[in-house]
């Protein structure tokens, strides 16, 4: 599964000055975040009125979706892994509530039932997926310390 854990601890050691969690305890929310940025940002692309929005704007919009709190940190680790994205400074989890993005407009996410319908399905696939990844680590886990 891409990002798994170590894909997260890796993006975590080169955020300066970041706090340092456990990394299987931001996990999960990283994933979700993420799923749910890369959906809206393709599903929305064609809305044509992409302008720069506020980081805190995107934490809201993806705690109010995926109902759960969501870290600066967290939402900064979602942001890298995406790729180049446009911003007015670099992103950094001190320059959180200064860090604006260039995204299309997910204002309208809910209100098309047809993205909602796909979403829900790319949640259950996520979901599907970590539960997968967390077995083979468990198994992984359990391998080494028979050896």
């Amino acid at each position: 599964m891409w990002p798994d854990a170590e894909d997260v601890k890796n993006v975590l050691n080169k955020l300066a000055s970041a706090p340092r969690p456990d990394t299987e305890a931001i996990w999960e929310t990283v994933v979700f975040t993420r799923g749910f940025f890369d959906f809206a940002k393709h599903k929305c692309w064609n809305h044509g009125r992409h302008d720069f929005v506020s980081a805190s704007y995107l934490r809201e919009q993806a705690e109010r979706i995926l109902g759960k709190s969501i870290s600066p940190l967290e939402i900064c680790i979602a942001l890298i892994m995406m790729g180049p994205l446009k911003t007015n400074h670099s992103v950094s989890v001190p320059k959180f509530k200064t860090l604006k993005v260039k995204f299309p407009p997910i204002d309208r996410f809910e209100s098309d039932q047809w993205v909602l319908d796909r979403w829900k399905e790319q949640l259950v696939e996520l979901e599907r997926q970590i539960a997968q990844e967390r077995e083979e680590v468990a198994r992984r886990r359990q391998m080494f310390q028979k050896a």
